[in-house]
C-alpha cells in the first residue's frame, strides 16, 4: 500500500469533522472512488463513526436506491456497505476559543437565518476571533493528519476558516487538500474547482465558473456560467447563482436563495434562506427577504 492509499489501493482521505456535514462528504468520497481513512472530531461518538458507507459503484445515494425499507428496524445498512470510518482523535477546536461545542443534527450552519443545511456540523457557538500570533497552537489535533490527503468536513464557516489557518501553519498538510465531487454532480469541463472543495449530489457548475479552495457546493445548487466564488464559500442546497455572479470568501448563500445574474456579493456575508438578491451586497452584510434587504443590526 503506497502513501495516500487505502488497503485496496483507492486514494485515501481524512475528514476534518465527523458531524452531519461529514456524513454526506464521506458518502460522496466513497462513491467517487476514495476510501475514508478516518476522521478527526472533538467527540469520539460523532455521527460519522456510527454509519455504514456505500461501496464505490454500489449505486447507493442515487434516486431510488434501497437504504432501508419503510418501517424496517435496525441500523441503516444496505447491501454493499463498508464499516464506519475510524475516529483518529480530536481536532481540539477549543483552541480556537469555541464554546458550547456539540453535534446538533439538522441545525443550519451557525444556527442562523442563512439555513446552510449542511447537517449542522460540529459547532454550536463560537467565541473569540481567529487573529493573532498564537495560531501555531490552534487545532493541535491536526498534527495527526501528517501528509495524508484531507478535506474540512464541517459546516460552520468561521470554524472552517480557523481550521484552514491552522492547517496553513503545518507544512506537511500543504498541497494535500483534496476535492470531493459526488458522482451525480455535473461540472463543466471548462469550470475550475479549487482544492478541498466539496460538490454535493445533483449540484451543477456551468461553463467557465471558478470556485475557490475549500468551498461547499451543496446538494442541488446551481452555479451558472462565469461565476467566481471565493475561498470557503458555502452555497447551500437548492441555491441558484445566475451567470457572472461573484461571491466573496467566507460567505454563506442560504437554502433555496437566488442571486440574479451579474450581482456581486462581498466577503463574510450571509444570504438568508429563500432570499432573492437583486443588488450588490457589501462585505460582512447579512441580508434576507424578497427582494433581499439588510437584517437589523447587520
Amino acid at each position: 500500500m503506497g502513501p495516500g492509499q487505502g488497503p485496496d489501493e483507492r486514494p485515501a482521505i481524512v475528514l476534518l469533522g465527523g458531524g452531519g456535514h461529514a456524513l454526506v462528504v464521506a458518502e460522496a468520497a466513497e462513491l467517487a472512488g476514495m476510501v475514508v481513512a478516518g476522521f478527526l472530531d472533538d467527540h469520539a461518538a460523532a455521527p460519522l463513526g456510527a454509519v455504514l458507507l456505500p461501496e464505490p459503484g454500489s449505486g447507493q445515494g442515487e434516486a431510488g436506491s434501497r437504504v432501508r425499507a419503510a418501517g424496517e428496524a435496525g441500523p441503516v445498512a444496505a447491501l454493499g456497505s463498508v464499516p464506519p470510518p475510524m475516529h483518529l482523535g480530536r481536532i481540539e477546536l477549543g483552541e480556537l476559543g469555541l464554546t458550547g461545542v456539540g453535534h446538533r443534527s439538522g441545525m443550519g450552519v451557525g444556527g442562523g437565518a442563512g439555513g446552510g443545511g449542511g447537517g449542522g456540523g460540529s459547532v454550536v457557538a463560537v467565541g473569540g476571533g481567529f487573529h493573532g500570533t498564537e495560531g501555531a497552537a490552534w487545532c493541535s489535533g491536526l498534527d495527526r493528519v501528517g501528509a495524508q490527503a484531507w478535506i474540512v468536513a464541517l459546516g460552520d464557516l468561521r470554524v472552517r476558516r480557523g481550521i484552514l489557518r491552522a492547517a496553513a501553519l503545518r507544512p506537511r498538510m500543504q498541497g494535500r487538500a483534496r476535492t470531493v465531487i459526488h458522482p451525480s454532480a455535473v461540472v463543466s469541463p471548462t469550470a475550475t474547482i479549487g482544492p478541498g472543495t466539496y460538490v454535493g449530489p445533483r449540484a451543477i457548475v456551468h461553463a467557465r465558473a471558478r470556485v475557490g479552495a475549500h468551498a461547499i457546493l451543496n446538494s442541488g445548487c446551481i452555479v451558472e456560467h462565469d461565476c467566481v466564488l471565493g475561498e470557503n464559500v458555502h452555497i447551500a442546497p437548492g441555491a441558484t447563482l445566475g451567470g457572472t455572479v461573484k461571491v466573496g470568501a467566507d460567505t454563506l448563500v442560504g437554502l433555496n436563495a437566488t442571486v440574479i445574474p451579474g450581482t456581486a456579493i462581498g466577503a463574510g456575508c450571509l444570504i438568508g434562506a429563500g432570499s432573492v438578491v437583486i443588488r450588490g451586497v457589501p462585505d460582512g452584510q447579512r441580508v434576507a427577504g424578497v427582494p433581499a434587504s439588510p437584517l437589523t443590526g447587520s
